[in-house]
């Protein structure tokens, strides 16, 4: 996100294109709905939208941009909002909830800070018209509720199945969907500012200690699953295992970038291999594969990028994981292959990541290979003789020992102490990325159903007509 933005500062060409791609995917997934759309499809669109929300919050220093979003040739946000309104389901409202939120008091410094009078009256403009689409409620918690949240969240006491038990009525088509969206409301909800309004314990470490949490007790169930055997690491999928990885997700999309997406892009355009060819339904054959100053440059790029901007919250992760994968399974102390499994197979080179940045190894000859290398260069493993890839052995060798080095002097080396523990307090902040306070409750009420018998084992709600302050 702090990437985009400061890239879309210098050329609002950039932001206008990051504006066309929501737009035409939006449109894209309404298109393709029938009467009664698909749970999945539309996690996709409230993606899309959840992404927007929290891009505005972090532009109060881009009235530009601002603009561009209301006043551009896109029409950006009536078009949004016009084709969200068209959709044939009832399912709307709550997309339409979710967009209305940019009219209420946190959203209006973005407006109203920049003694803009254009601004300004866009903003009263713009919400004259949307009022007249959605009056949704605000459903909400008292403070006792949310204290007892962050407590059962600290403890961990809660689960996917207890969430499919307090809502079994959810289709199973469904469920990975739910998963998705409960995962990722756990991570926002543990590191928000909001937690400080609730959670006051003296002392308290509450982001590191929830990680730790988490993943200790992953180790803990992988062991007792499946035996003393490391390889099964991430296996379980469930809510500790999606946590971990769904933190690379959300901490690490500026870091994949440049690391990856963007070189590797490079590299397949200057070969004429593009996106368009890539993604075609009927790709024309593309049997050029990598070659070895190619994989070693762009070996070299990983490592760099991954040495100066690996976010300090994963760098953190990733010790934790190292030295509780030490203390549940028998391993060798300079064995890194959970390290990598996690930052590299499950992030880097995952078949989502894959997916949505247009990477697909299945229409690639080059990114199939690449992905092989990939993966044995991270457990040092030679290909045998024959394969076609066996004369990458030497820069398997090399660049395995270069990750090492990373790993040791990035992961390993990290004492953990107080002001390690403190920095993962304001990830949500003014100081790195906003996260609306609105999201802050809608995701809530979802990891409110993931505690034993649900909702109702701690809260007392009420329901008001505007977002609390």
């Amino acid at each position: 996100m702090c990437q985009i933005i400061s890239n879309s500062k210098e050329k609002e060409k950039d932001f206008e294109k990051l504006l066309k791609y929501l737009l035409d995917s939006v449109k894209e997934k309404i298109k393709e709905y029938s009467e009664d759309p698909s749970f999945n499809r539309l996690m996709l669109i409230q993606n899309y939208i959840i992404f927007f929300m929290v891009l505005v919050l972090n532009l109060k220093n881009y009235t530009s941009l601002i603009k561009l979003i209301f006043r551009g040739k896109l029409s950006f946000f009536s078009e949004l909002r016009d084709n969200i309104n068209k959709m044939k389901t009832r399912k709307r409202k709550k997309l339409l909830s979710i967009l209305s939120n940019i009219f209420l008091e946190e959203y209006k410094s973005v407006f109203f800070d920049n003694n803009d009078k254009e601004l300004e009256e866009l903003f009263i403009e713009q919400q004259t018209d949307f009022s007249e689409l959605c009056s949704e409620t605000v459903t909400f918690y008292d403070d006792s509720t949310y204290k007892k949240m962050f407590q059962t969240l600290l403890k961990f006491d809660i689960s996917y199945i207890h969430f499919f038990s307090n809502n079994n009525k959810i289709k199973d088509e469904e469920r990975p969907s739910y998963k998705l969206c409960v995962a990722q409301s756990l991570i926002r909800v543990a590191f928000s500012k909001e937690k400080k309004k609730f959670y006051k314990e003296k002392g308290n470490y509450y982001e590191y200690d929830l990680l730790k949490r988490i993943i200790d007790k992953d180790m803990k169930e992988t062991r007792e699953k499946f035996g003393d055997e490391y390889r099964t690491l991430f296996r379980k999928e469930d809510l500790c295992d999606d946590v971990i990885k769904y933190m690379f997700f959300i901490f690490g999309n500026s870091m994949l970038i440049d690391c990856f997406v963007m070189p590797l892009k490079k590299m397949l355009k200057n070969i004429n291999i593009t996106d368009d060819l890539i993604e075609a339904k009927d790709p024309l054959p593309m049997k050029r594969d990598i070659k070895k100053e190619e994989f070693n440059s762009l070996m070299e790029i990983i490592i760099d990028t991954l040495s100066t901007k690996i976010p300090d919250v994963l760098k953190i992760l990733l010790k934790l994981l190292y030295e509780s994968v030490n203390q549940h399974f028998t391993i060798e102390k300079d064995n890194y292959s959970p390290l990598y499994t996690s930052l590299i197979f499950n992030f880097l080179i995952s078949p989502r990541i894959q997916m949505l940045y247009s990477i697909n190894p299945l229409n690639c000859i080059f990114v199939r290979s690449l992905n092989r290398i990939l993966r044995n260069t991270c457990f040092n493993s030679k290909f045998n003789e024959g394969d076609s890839l066996y004369e990458f052995n030497e820069s398997i060798e090399i660049n395995y020992k270069k990750l090492q080095k990373l790993i040791n002097e990035k992961i390993i080396s990290i004492e953990i102490n107080d002001d390690i523990k403190n920095s993962l307090k304001d990830l949500f902040t003014e100081k790195y990325l906003l996260y609306p306070k609105f999201l802050f409750y809608w995701d809530s009420q979802l990891l409110c159903a993931t505690i034993d018998g649900g909702v109702e084992q701690i809260i007392s709600f009420e329901e008001l007509k505007s977002n609390p302050v």
